[in-house]
């Protein structure tokens, strides 16, 4: 292991934790009614989440209400999945794992508002360093990652942990960021500069000028996090080592950026049209994708 006794990995991985704490937001994660005003990114609108990862999000969700034993989230944040699969076997653990201590606080405290909680599975959240961790062996039933492996900079060892932590012949499901699109952020540009969109088409002409003339970000907050990116390359080799892959989806080259900035009907005609064009060009390798789905077992 490289990093373990390295100062600067500490100090970086400090980093890391204050990152994710600051980017709790003044609204609790559960209320229903949030809407923001001019979204950035996916996650921003519940809809187009759901419209471009919700097949996804919700097989892991029924997969982990429906699993009998012991349930793990690898990067759990706030809880919100941990939570939503706690509604099923009540008689189990779930367990969720974070490197932001803030997080966890949230996710413990709403956990512990519960009124129903005598129904729900006992969730046991943990702080700690993913790079790092010590699972215990054979205790869970299935294990899920929701976008979480391409800040892990020692990926193999998380990857070798969960499998020692999984028993056999179960399943380990992940979500994850797997690299940049150059064709897809450059059909994005282009796409975002003729659609309507939430800016205007003097603000994007400005964006435009600050981005290749002044070194500034089109999208101001797009700050990313010291180990943003740092193993997306190695995470599909890595989980192909250790575990058997039944299925594996790349999706997502330009729709996750361009989609939530759109000015229109998240339903209508033109979504549809992207979404279909973006999943064939990806399926005929003319696009890279930056997302990918892998369902394995622990054989």
């Amino acid at each position: 292991m490289i990093y373990k006794d390295s100062a600067s990995y500490q100090e970086k991985i400090k980093k890391e934790a204050e990152f994710w704490d600051s980017k709790i937001t003044p609204y609790h994660y559960y209320d229903k009614n949030k809407k923001t005003e001019r979204p950035v990114y996916m996650w921003d609108d519940e809809e187009v989440n759901n419209l471009l990862r919700g097949k996804y999000l919700f097989e892991i969700i029924n997969t982990g209400k429906t699993t009998a034993g012991n349930v793990l989230d690898l990067g759990c944040g706030k809880g919100v999945l941990c939570y939503e699969i706690s509604k099923g076997n009540k008689d189990r653990e779930i367990w969720g794992i974070d490197i932001s201590k803030k997080r966890i606080e949230l996710a413990r405290e709403f956990y512990d508002s519960r009124k129903d909680k005598q129904n729900l599975s006992k969730i046991i959240y943990k702080i700690d360093d993913l790079s790092l961790c010590d699972l215990p062996e054979d205790y869970f039933e299935f294990v899920y990652v929701w976008d979480t492996l391409h800040h892990i900079p020692e990926i193999e060892h998380l990857i070798s942990e969960t499998y020692k932590s999984l028993k056999q012949n179960m399943s380990f499901f992940v979500f994850d960021h797997i690299g940049k699109s150059k064709i897809g952020w450059l059909i994005y540009i282009v796409l975002w500069l003729i659609l309507p969109t939430y800016d205007s088409y003097g603000e994007k002409i400005k964006k435009i000028v600050n981005k290749f003339f002044r070194k500034e970000s089109i999208d101001k907050n797009g700050l990313r996090s010291p180990f943003e990116d740092v193993s997306c390359e190695r995470i599909v080799g890595a989980i192909k080592k250790y575990f058997k892959v039944q299925s594996i989806t790349y999706l997502l080259a330009f729709n996750h950026y361009l989609i939530p900035k759109l000015r229109i009907k998240k339903t209508g005609g033109l979504i549809k049209f992207l979404v279909f064009a973006e999943n064939l060009l990806i399926k005929f390798n003319f696009l890279k994708p930056e997302y990918v789905y892998i369902k394995a077992i622990k054989q």
